[in-house]
């Protein structure tokens, strides 16, 4: 199945189940060969051929739903205080995606950075803005950005490099829906807040 496909009938599932609501759904087409040439020739690093691939199947995405857990009753509750589950992805088009967010060099960001990883901060772009809390993204390592994805977390000493590939990142995307939280817990997954969406997945999802 086609990437176009995958968030299409991802789509189609969100819209047809009824714990949760939808707050916004945007797929964007293939990027269109020409401009993605043109973007292509704007950087003075080459990309990838995964990440390009990603690229030839959709331009951008934009995903936001929400499970009121206190309407629905029918959904067993992990925690009691638990209220609201929330999914979020938010995939720049590539234009974007390699560029450079100054935000990154804010105190947040690198308040607790070493030195030598502070110098690599300018070269990290993160792909998908899931989470306000850890950004997990590609490396521009001798003029080239390669499919392998790097994270760093508020407060992070410096990057690490993710136990998963780009390829197994895209599958966890459909897999999880977008949960929010979903890329601490395939960072971290014998923590509870993935025994949480775990259970939620099945609770909401059936899966």
């Amino acid at each position: 199945m086609i990437l176009q496909e995958k968030f299409q009938k991802l789509e189609q599932e969100l819209r047809n189940n009824t714990n949760i609501q939808i707050e916004k759904i945007t797929i964007g087409d293939a990027t269109d060969k020409d401009l993605l040439k043109v973007i292509l020739d704007m950087f003075a690093f080459e990309i990838s051929d995964e990440i390009i691939k990603f690229y030839n199947g959709t331009s951008s995405i934009k995903i936001k739903w929400l499970c009121n857990l206190n309407e629905n009753s029918n959904i067993q509750k992990f925690n009691h205080e638990d209220e609201q589950i929330y999914g979020d992805i938010e995939i720049y088009g590539l234009a974007r995606m390699t560029t450079f967010d100054e935000k990154l060099l804010s105190e947040y960001w690198t308040g607790n950075m070493e030195p030598e990883e502070l110098e690599d901060v300018q070269n990290f772009r993160y792909f998908n803005k899931h989470d306000e809390y850890l950004r997990l993204g590609f490396l521009i390592e001798d003029k080239k950005m390669s499919d392998e994805m790097y994270y760093i977390q508020e407060g992070t000493t410096g990057f690490a490099k993710a136990p998963f590939s780009f390829e197994e990142y895209v599958e966890a995307i459909f897999t999880y829906k977008g949960f929010l939280g979903f890329e601490y817990n395939m960072l971290y997954p014998e923590t509870a807040s993935n025994k949480r969406m775990q259970h939620y997945i099945k609770e909401i999802f059936g899966e």
